[in-house]
Protein backbone atom coordinates (compact mmCIF):
# COMPACT_ATOMS: atom_id res chain seq x y z
CA UNK A 1 0.00 0.00 0.00
CA UNK A 2 1.08 3.22 -0.75
CA UNK A 3 1.07 6.53 1.55
CA UNK A 4 -0.62 9.12 0.85
CA UNK A 5 1.08 11.77 0.10
CA UNK A 6 3.67 9.48 -1.28
CA UNK A 7 7.13 9.39 0.86
CA UNK A 8 9.91 11.20 -0.76
CA UNK A 9 12.03 11.30 1.66
CA UNK A 10 16.05 12.66 1.59
CA UNK A 11 18.73 10.58 3.58
CA UNK A 12 22.60 10.14 3.77
CA UNK A 13 23.80 6.76 3.92
CA UNK A 14 26.46 5.47 6.64
CA UNK A 15 27.14 2.06 5.21
CA UNK A 16 27.81 -0.04 8.26
CA UNK A 17 28.45 -3.44 6.16
CA UNK A 18 27.12 -6.98 5.03
CA UNK A 19 23.76 -7.99 6.49
CA UNK A 20 24.64 -9.05 10.07
CA UNK A 21 21.25 -11.55 9.56
CA UNK A 22 22.47 -13.18 6.54
CA UNK A 23 25.94 -12.09 5.74
CA UNK A 24 26.70 -14.98 2.95
CA UNK A 25 24.52 -12.95 0.42
CA UNK A 26 26.55 -10.55 -1.31
CA UNK A 27 23.39 -8.33 -2.42
CA UNK A 28 22.40 -6.98 1.14
CA UNK A 29 23.89 -4.20 3.37
CA UNK A 30 23.76 -2.81 6.94
CA UNK A 31 23.13 0.74 6.10
CA UNK A 32 22.21 3.77 8.89
CA UNK A 33 19.71 6.15 7.31
CA UNK A 34 20.52 9.57 8.53
CA UNK A 35 16.99 11.85 7.91
CA UNK A 36 18.53 15.29 5.96
CA UNK A 37 14.99 16.89 7.15
CA UNK A 38 11.81 15.94 7.61
CA UNK A 39 9.06 15.65 5.27
CA UNK A 40 6.01 17.62 5.89
CA UNK A 41 2.26 17.88 4.27
CA UNK A 42 -1.08 19.29 5.25
CA UNK A 43 -1.79 17.12 7.83
CA UNK A 44 1.42 15.45 9.15
CA UNK A 45 5.04 14.63 8.63
CA UNK A 46 7.50 11.83 7.23
CA UNK A 47 10.57 11.27 9.29
CA UNK A 48 12.58 7.95 10.49
CA UNK A 49 9.92 6.36 12.11
CA UNK A 50 8.04 6.30 8.34
CA UNK A 51 10.40 4.02 7.04
CA UNK A 52 9.16 0.41 6.28
CA UNK A 53 9.84 -2.74 5.13
CA UNK A 54 8.90 -2.87 1.13
CA UNK A 55 9.65 0.99 0.52
CA UNK A 56 12.94 1.75 -2.04
CA UNK A 57 16.07 3.72 -1.23
CA UNK A 58 18.20 5.28 -4.04
CA UNK A 59 21.97 5.80 -5.11
CA UNK A 60 23.74 8.82 -5.41
CA UNK A 61 24.46 7.82 -9.14
CA UNK A 62 24.28 5.11 -12.08
CA UNK A 63 20.62 4.28 -11.13
CA UNK A 64 21.48 2.65 -8.26
CA UNK A 65 18.21 1.54 -5.90
CA UNK A 66 17.86 -0.62 -3.33
CA UNK A 67 14.88 -2.05 -1.56
CA UNK A 68 14.16 -2.05 2.06
CA UNK A 69 14.40 -5.53 3.01
CA UNK A 70 14.53 -5.05 6.79
CA UNK A 71 13.54 -2.27 9.59
CA UNK A 72 16.63 -3.11 12.49
CA UNK A 73 13.98 -2.62 15.78
CA UNK A 74 16.25 -5.18 18.05
CA UNK A 75 18.64 -3.87 20.87
CA UNK A 76 21.46 -6.58 19.35
CA UNK A 77 23.11 -3.68 17.16
CA UNK A 78 21.73 -0.93 19.49
CA UNK A 79 19.62 0.26 16.84
CA UNK A 80 15.73 1.54 16.90
CA UNK A 81 14.19 3.81 14.37
CA UNK A 82 13.94 7.66 15.31
CA UNK A 83 12.87 10.64 13.75
CA UNK A 84 16.15 11.39 12.40
CA UNK A 85 18.24 7.87 12.31
CA UNK A 86 16.97 4.02 11.33
CA UNK A 87 19.20 1.11 10.91
CA UNK A 88 18.12 -1.11 7.87
CA UNK A 89 18.44 -3.57 5.53
CA UNK A 90 18.77 -2.96 2.05
CA UNK A 91 18.88 -5.12 -0.85
CA UNK A 92 20.35 -5.03 -4.41
CA UNK A 93 17.03 -6.84 -6.19
CA UNK A 94 18.68 -9.74 -8.58
CA UNK A 95 22.21 -8.19 -8.26
CA UNK A 96 20.94 -5.62 -11.04
CA UNK A 97 23.15 -2.77 -9.67
CA UNK A 98 26.28 -5.00 -9.70
CA UNK A 99 24.94 -5.99 -13.26
CA UNK A 100 25.18 -1.98 -14.20
CA UNK A 101 28.05 -0.96 -12.33
CA UNK A 102 30.27 1.13 -14.56
CA UNK A 103 33.42 0.83 -12.25
CA UNK A 104 33.12 -2.96 -12.86
CA UNK A 105 34.69 -2.81 -8.63
CA UNK A 106 32.31 -2.00 -6.31
CA UNK A 107 29.82 -4.33 -7.28
CA UNK A 108 27.15 -1.81 -6.72
CA UNK A 109 26.68 -1.31 -3.37
CA UNK A 110 25.33 2.05 -1.75
CA UNK A 111 28.23 4.34 -0.44
CA UNK A 112 28.86 6.21 2.94
CA UNK A 113 28.40 10.03 3.17
CA UNK A 114 26.12 10.07 0.07
CA UNK A 115 22.49 11.17 -0.20
CA UNK A 116 19.60 9.61 -1.54
CA UNK A 117 15.73 9.25 -1.30
CA UNK A 118 13.44 7.11 0.40
CA UNK A 119 10.70 6.17 -1.94
CA UNK A 120 7.94 3.93 -3.14
CA UNK A 121 6.31 2.37 -6.20
CA UNK A 122 3.02 3.53 -8.19
CA UNK A 123 1.17 0.11 -7.61
CA UNK A 124 -0.76 0.16 -10.69
CA UNK A 125 2.42 1.44 -12.95
CA UNK A 126 5.11 0.09 -10.67
CA UNK A 127 7.24 3.25 -11.48
CA UNK A 128 8.94 5.42 -8.73
CA UNK A 129 6.56 8.44 -7.05
CA UNK A 130 9.50 10.94 -6.58
CA UNK A 131 7.09 13.79 -6.31
CA UNK A 132 9.72 16.00 -3.55
CA UNK A 133 13.16 15.52 -5.12
CA UNK A 134 14.37 19.05 -4.05
CA UNK A 135 18.08 18.41 -4.15
CA UNK A 136 19.06 15.75 -6.46
CA UNK A 137 22.24 14.60 -6.04
CA UNK A 138 22.91 15.07 -10.08
CA UNK A 139 21.15 16.25 -12.59
CA UNK A 140 20.34 12.99 -14.27
CA UNK A 141 19.12 11.32 -10.92
CA UNK A 142 15.33 11.30 -11.42
CA UNK A 143 16.04 9.98 -15.33
CA UNK A 144 18.15 7.81 -14.29
CA UNK A 145 15.92 6.27 -11.42
CA UNK A 146 12.79 6.36 -13.62
CA UNK A 147 14.68 4.60 -16.85
CA UNK A 148 15.96 2.11 -14.24
CA UNK A 149 11.81 0.99 -13.53
CA UNK A 150 10.95 1.56 -16.90
CA UNK A 151 13.49 -1.11 -17.90
CA UNK A 152 12.08 -3.06 -15.92
CA UNK A 153 8.81 -3.22 -16.82
CA UNK A 154 7.03 -6.32 -18.61
CA UNK A 155 6.45 -5.35 -22.19
CA UNK A 156 2.38 -4.81 -22.64
CA UNK A 157 0.89 -5.39 -25.95
CA UNK A 158 -2.53 -5.30 -26.53
CA UNK A 159 -5.30 -7.55 -25.32
CA UNK A 160 -5.38 -11.06 -28.04
CA UNK A 161 -8.53 -13.03 -28.13
CA UNK A 162 -9.46 -15.52 -25.41
CA UNK A 163 -8.30 -18.91 -26.15
CA UNK A 164 -10.63 -22.00 -25.54
CA UNK A 165 -11.22 -23.22 -22.29
CA UNK A 166 -8.85 -25.93 -21.49
CA UNK A 167 -9.81 -29.46 -20.08
CA UNK A 168 -9.99 -30.02 -16.81
CA UNK A 169 -7.17 -31.84 -14.75
CA UNK A 170 -7.50 -34.33 -12.78
CA UNK A 171 -7.64 -33.65 -9.13
CA UNK A 172 -4.55 -33.41 -6.90
CA UNK A 173 -4.14 -35.60 -3.98
CA UNK A 174 -5.69 -34.56 -0.53
CA UNK A 175 -3.22 -31.98 1.55
CA UNK A 176 -2.93 -32.98 4.84
CA UNK A 177 -5.73 -32.18 7.18
CA UNK A 178 -4.49 -28.52 9.07
CA UNK A 179 -4.02 -28.77 12.87
CA UNK A 180 -7.45 -28.40 14.87
CA UNK A 181 -7.78 -24.50 15.77
CA UNK A 182 -8.51 -22.90 19.16
CA UNK A 183 -11.95 -23.36 20.82
CA UNK A 184 -13.50 -20.45 20.83
CA UNK A 185 -15.53 -19.14 23.91
CA UNK A 186 -18.75 -20.45 25.05
CA UNK A 187 -21.61 -18.08 23.80
CA UNK A 188 -24.03 -16.52 26.56
CA UNK A 189 -26.95 -18.83 26.84
CA UNK A 190 -29.71 -17.74 24.61
CA UNK A 191 -33.10 -16.19 26.02
CA UNK A 192 -35.35 -18.87 27.18
CA UNK A 193 -38.65 -19.63 24.80
CA UNK A 194 -41.93 -18.50 26.55
CA UNK A 195 -44.24 -21.42 27.13
CA UNK A 196 -46.99 -22.01 25.38
CA UNK A 197 -50.52 -21.70 26.08
CA UNK A 198 -52.89 -25.02 27.12
CA UNK A 199 -55.04 -26.72 24.60
CA UNK A 200 -58.86 -26.54 25.58
CA UNK A 201 -60.17 -29.81 27.14
CA UNK A 202 -62.57 -31.67 24.72
CA UNK A 203 -66.35 -31.83 25.51
CA UNK A 204 -67.54 -35.25 26.92
CA UNK A 205 -68.75 -38.17 24.42
CA UNK A 206 -72.63 -38.81 25.21
CA UNK A 207 -72.66 -42.32 25.23
CA UNK A 208 -75.17 -44.78 26.56
CA UNK A 209 -74.58 -46.68 29.52
CA UNK A 210 -74.68 -50.52 28.72
CA UNK A 211 -77.09 -52.80 29.91
CA UNK A 212 -76.54 -54.75 32.86
CA UNK A 213 -75.80 -58.38 32.91
CA UNK A 214 -77.58 -61.58 33.57
CA UNK A 215 -76.94 -62.73 37.20
CA UNK A 216 -75.57 -66.33 37.72
CA UNK A 217 -77.07 -69.14 39.20
CA UNK A 218 -76.41 -69.98 42.69
CA UNK A 219 -74.24 -73.07 43.25
CA UNK A 220 -75.48 -76.37 45.34
CA UNK A 221 -74.78 -76.55 48.83
CA UNK A 222 -72.38 -79.36 49.61
CA UNK A 223 -73.61 -82.44 51.97
CA UNK A 224 -73.00 -82.88 55.70
CA UNK A 225 -70.60 -85.23 57.12
CA UNK A 226 -71.88 -88.24 59.06
CA UNK A 227 -71.33 -88.11 62.99
CA UNK A 228 -69.48 -90.79 63.84
CA UNK A 229 -70.35 -93.47 67.00
CA UNK A 230 -69.44 -93.05 70.78
CA UNK A 231 -67.24 -95.99 72.07
CA UNK A 232 -69.15 -97.81 75.28
CA UNK A 233 -67.68 -97.52 78.69
CA UNK A 234 -65.70 -100.12 80.49
CA UNK A 235 -67.57 -101.75 83.19
CA UNK A 236 -65.99 -101.23 87.06
CA UNK A 237 -65.19 -104.34 88.98
CA UNK A 238 -66.68 -105.11 92.30
CA UNK A 239 -65.57 -103.59 96.14
CA UNK A 240 -64.47 -106.52 97.97
CA UNK A 241 -65.30 -106.76 101.42
CA UNK A 242 -64.21 -105.56 104.35
CA UNK A 243 -62.00 -107.61 106.68
CA UNK A 244 -62.68 -107.86 110.40
CA UNK A 245 -60.48 -105.25 112.40
CA UNK A 246 -57.93 -107.03 114.26
CA UNK A 247 -57.34 -106.79 118.12
CA UNK A 248 -55.88 -103.22 119.34
CA UNK A 249 -52.30 -103.72 120.71
CA UNK A 250 -50.64 -106.53 117.93
CA UNK A 251 -47.50 -105.90 116.62
CA UNK A 252 -47.18 -104.18 112.96
CA UNK A 253 -46.85 -106.14 110.55
CA UNK A 254 -44.39 -105.02 107.67
CA UNK A 255 -45.07 -102.89 104.90
CA UNK A 256 -46.26 -104.65 101.58
CA UNK A 257 -44.80 -103.94 98.44
CA UNK A 258 -46.39 -100.54 97.13
CA UNK A 259 -48.07 -101.60 93.66
CA UNK A 260 -47.96 -99.18 90.70
CA UNK A 261 -50.32 -96.66 90.27
CA UNK A 262 -53.48 -97.36 87.92
CA UNK A 263 -55.65 -95.26 85.93
CA UNK A 264 -57.61 -93.04 87.66
CA UNK A 265 -61.11 -94.23 87.56
CA UNK A 266 -64.70 -91.70 87.81
CA UNK A 267 -65.83 -90.97 91.01
CA UNK A 268 -68.90 -92.91 92.38
CA UNK A 269 -71.63 -91.07 94.54
CA UNK A 270 -70.79 -90.29 98.27
CA UNK A 271 -72.48 -92.85 100.15
CA UNK A 272 -74.08 -91.99 103.69
CA UNK A 273 -72.23 -91.97 106.58
CA UNK A 274 -72.40 -95.28 108.38
CA UNK A 275 -72.79 -95.05 112.65
CA UNK A 276 -69.31 -95.26 114.17
CA UNK A 277 -67.70 -98.42 115.37
CA UNK A 278 -66.73 -99.63 119.06
CA UNK A 279 -63.02 -98.05 120.50
CA UNK A 280 -60.13 -99.91 121.64
CA UNK A 281 -60.01 -103.34 119.36
CA UNK A 282 -56.77 -104.13 117.80
CA UNK A 283 -55.00 -102.85 114.70
CA UNK A 284 -54.71 -105.74 112.64
CA UNK A 285 -51.36 -105.84 110.10
CA UNK A 286 -50.87 -103.70 107.10
CA UNK A 287 -52.28 -105.83 103.91
CA UNK A 288 -49.95 -105.57 100.77
CA UNK A 289 -51.31 -102.24 98.85
CA UNK A 290 -52.59 -103.91 95.49
CA UNK A 291 -51.21 -102.08 92.53
CA UNK A 292 -53.16 -98.90 91.18
CA UNK A 293 -55.34 -99.72 88.25
CA UNK A 294 -55.80 -97.65 85.11
CA UNK A 295 -57.82 -94.33 85.91
CA UNK A 296 -61.38 -94.73 84.63
CA UNK A 297 -63.05 -91.00 83.69
CA UNK A 298 -64.81 -89.76 87.03
CA UNK A 299 -68.27 -90.61 87.42
CA UNK A 300 -71.17 -88.04 89.50
CA UNK A 301 -70.41 -88.62 93.20
CA UNK A 302 -72.65 -91.17 94.46
CA UNK A 303 -74.61 -90.76 98.49
CA UNK A 304 -72.13 -91.25 100.97
CA UNK A 305 -73.08 -94.74 102.46
CA UNK A 306 -73.68 -95.83 106.40
CA UNK A 307 -70.19 -96.40 108.26
CA UNK A 308 -69.49 -100.12 108.51
CA UNK A 309 -68.53 -101.90 111.95
CA UNK A 310 -65.15 -100.50 112.80
CA UNK A 311 -62.31 -102.84 113.44
CA UNK A 312 -63.25 -105.55 110.24
CA UNK A 313 -60.66 -106.41 108.05
CA UNK A 314 -60.05 -104.22 104.50
CA UNK A 315 -60.43 -106.28 101.56
CA UNK A 316 -58.45 -106.33 98.40
CA UNK A 317 -59.57 -103.75 96.25
CA UNK A 318 -60.80 -104.61 92.78
CA UNK A 319 -59.72 -104.02 89.67
CA UNK A 320 -61.02 -101.30 88.02
CA UNK A 321 -62.43 -101.64 84.24
CA UNK A 322 -60.72 -99.83 81.10
CA UNK A 323 -62.16 -96.54 79.30
CA UNK A 324 -63.76 -97.28 76.59
CA UNK A 325 -62.80 -95.48 73.13
CA UNK A 326 -64.65 -92.29 72.54
CA UNK A 327 -66.65 -91.64 69.34
CA UNK A 328 -65.08 -89.04 66.33
CA UNK A 329 -67.86 -86.40 66.11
Amino acid sequence: MVDSPPICLQVEYIVNGPDPYNPTNPNNYWVTLIVQAPQYYSTGRYDGTSVAVGMWATGSANGYVFRVQRVIKDDLYNSAPGPTKVDVILEDVDGFNAKIDPSQVSGGGPSSNTLGYIFQLNPLTGLPALTSVNNPPTITFTDSVVARFMYMQPAVGSTGPTGPTGSLGPTGPQGNPGDRGFEGPIGPTGLTGYTGYTGYTGATGLGLTGATGTTGRTGYTGYTGYTGYTGYTGYTGPAGDMGPTGPSGGPIGPTGLTGYTGYTGYTGPAGDMGPTGPSGGPIGPTGLTGYTGYTGYTGPAGDMGPTGPSGGPIGPTGLTGYTGYTGYT
